[in-house]
């Protein structure tokens, strides 16, 4: 991934943004500071926005940063961050301790991470559905609605997980 074309310095214009969004088909860059570190991040919906309400296209991309973004370092838990691709999230920058960017991950761009070895155990109540269905993933429970009538019994399933 080339992150020329996923990030800008902060004081480049609106207009020069939008080249840049439309480079990365994306629809997104990351906002960064003469020290690489980055400190922002702009969606091409941040702008529109922007554009209706009071800017214009030569003023600071600055001016329609969003400051509070969803970042990662590089110990953020894979689970997590995969979790937080759930929720709407286009775009999740992993940064190293000093904030400047390490990589980028996308629904479409996942890296490969070295994982270490695992031995975990789990053990569960059996459940059992009297009516009505679910689903365990968060986005479809947050946007539709359901009902589910279930119980446990004092039945486990154990399981182990050996690498």
């Amino acid at each position: 991934m080339n992150f020329d074309h996923f990030t800008i310095l902060e004081d480049k214009s609106i207009f020069e943004t939008l080249k840049q969004i439309e480079l990365n088909h994306n629809g997104f860059v990351l906002i960064k500071n003469i020290e690489n570190i980055i400190i922002g991040i702009v969606t091409d919906g941040d702008i529109r926005r922007k554009l209706v309400a009071d800017i214009k296209l030569e003023d600071s991309i600055s001016r329609c940063a969003n400051l509070d973004f969803v970042k990662a370092s590089i110990d953020t838990p894979r689970e997590l961050i995969l979790k937080q691709l759930d929720h709407k999230i286009k775009a999740i920058p992993v940064l190293d301790e000093s904030g400047r960017l390490v990589y980028i991950i996308t629904k479409d761009h996942i890296p490969e991470r070295a994982e270490k070895k695992v031995f975990a155990r789990s053990k569960s109540p059996v459940r059992i559905s009297f009516g009505g269905g679910g689903s365990d993933i968060s986005t479809y429970f947050t946007e539709n609605k359901a009902a589910v009538i279930n119980a446990t019994i004092s039945l486990y399933s154990h399981s182990t997980l050996k690498i």
